[in-house]
């Protein structure tokens, strides 16, 4: 401007100050300019007058006005199923922010029985939490709150897992629930859990067997095969999952051995007096139950003896 001193100082503060703008000899126009404003610029600035006469004073306030940043957050979660989780973001702005929280899919969330968002202002800057108050396998996922003033926006995003206690989802025999002696016997187990549960085995007596593991995301499965299957296996087979989260779980089936008769008697040898009657006796065990037949000498004259079983 024409007529009026210009003073850059050293906080880039241009001063201009011209009597001919306004017109005649007793008005005056200063204006002061921030070049670049920063936050130590906000505050109040003074505007001085002085003549012969006297002086006056105006006082004038600069606030500045400043984007939302997020300066702290959560960060990723774990939470066990059915408990409940807190998320949490910290921001400067000025004005101050107002927050939204979005779910997974993108949903924006608001208050209800099953999320609880709160904001209260702490040091100077705004925070804003979202409760999960009982996490279920639907609430996984990425989580989004974003700041927002008249200036500008930030977010962040964090992603949630809900870890699942293991559970035993199938047990069956592909091979049995009876097998012979000598034969294989082969189960299959299937467990779900979050993290993907291991699985192990307890078979009843000593014995040789392989296991064949595979896993699909939360899924884990174990084939076992018990070979040669012997006459101490019969009994339970058990298979146990475990992740860490809340106690393992179990399922048991029942292993049945089949083995062939075995004929014991009491007396390999007995006597009878001519024309007396005698019992002779024996036992046989197996499984299945056996059928027992007898043999006698060779066969005497129609009539002459009886045999009775």
């Amino acid at each position: 401007m024409d007529g009026g001193p210009v003073l850059i100082n050293s906080s880039g503060i241009i001063i201009i100050t011209s009597p001919d703008l306004l017109g005649g000899d007793s008005s005056v126009l200063s204006v002061l300019t921030v070049v670049g404003s920063d936050a130590s610029d906000g505050g109040e600035y003074g505007c001085t007058a002085m003549n012969l006469v006297g002086s006056d004073t105006l006082s004038i306030e600069l606030s500045l006005l400043t984007p939302p940043v997020i300066v702290s957050s959560a960060g990723d979660g774990e939470v066990v199923v059915s408990n409940s989780i807190s998320l949490f973001c910290s921001s400067t702005g000025v004005p101050t922010p107002s927050f939204s929280w979005y779910g997974p899919g993108d949903m924006e969330l608001s208050n209800s029985t099953s999320h609880i968002i709160t904001g209260s202002v702490e040091g100077g800057g705004f925070v804003s939490s979202l409760t999960i108050t009982a996490a279920a396998r639907e609430d996984v996922g990425l989580y989004n709150c974003t700041a927002v003033n008249s200036v500008g926006t930030d977010s962040a995003t964090f992603n949630l897992l809900v870890l699942e206690p293991p559970e035993v989802t199938e047990l069956v025999f592909t091979a049995g629930p009876e097998v012979a002696v000598g034969r294989t016997a082969e189960l299959q187990c299937t467990a779900f859990g979050v993290p993907a549960p291991t699985l192990s085995w307890e078979v009843t007596g000593p014995a040789t067997f392989t296991t064949t593991n595979s896993s699909s995301a939360n899924s884990t499965s174990s084939v076992l095969e018990v070979y040669p299957v012997a006459l101490s296996h019969h009994g339970p087979v058990s298979c146990t999952a475990s992740n860490g989260v809340g106690p393992p779980a179990s399922s048991t089936l029942n292993l049945t051995v089949l083995f062939g008769p075995v004929v014991t008697v009491a007396q390999t040898s007995q006597e009878v007096v001519v024309g007396e009657s005698v019992a002779l006796s024996c036992s046989a065990e197996g499984r299945h139950l056996p059928l027992v037949s007898w043999t006698t000498p060779a066969p005497a004259s129609s009539g002459q003896h009886r045999h009775l079983l």
